[in-house]
């Protein structure tokens, strides 16, 4: 699978994690799969990647709603 164009700024992505962990799953999910349901590519989509929050996860969504706004995601 392609990895994620914004994968090399990516917090999330860069971090080390154990492969059996649920955040791996979300790695495996996001940053090489539907990164269009990702937070934070989204985020990224709209405000640049030097700005996406260092803790959002990427099945955090719902977070991001109030920035990025409702008809965006």
């Amino acid at each position: 699978m392609a990895r994620c164009e914004i994968a090399g700024q990516c917090w999330f992505y860069s971090r080390e994690m154990d492969p059996r962990s649920q955040e791996f799953e979300l790695l495996q999910k996001y940053c090489h799969g539907d990164k269009g349901g990702c937070a934070r590519y989204r985020f990224a989509q709209s405000f640049g990647p030097s700005y996406v929050p260092r803790g959002l996860q990427p099945n955090e969504l719902r977070r991001i709603k109030p920035v990025v706004g409702f008809w965006q995601l």
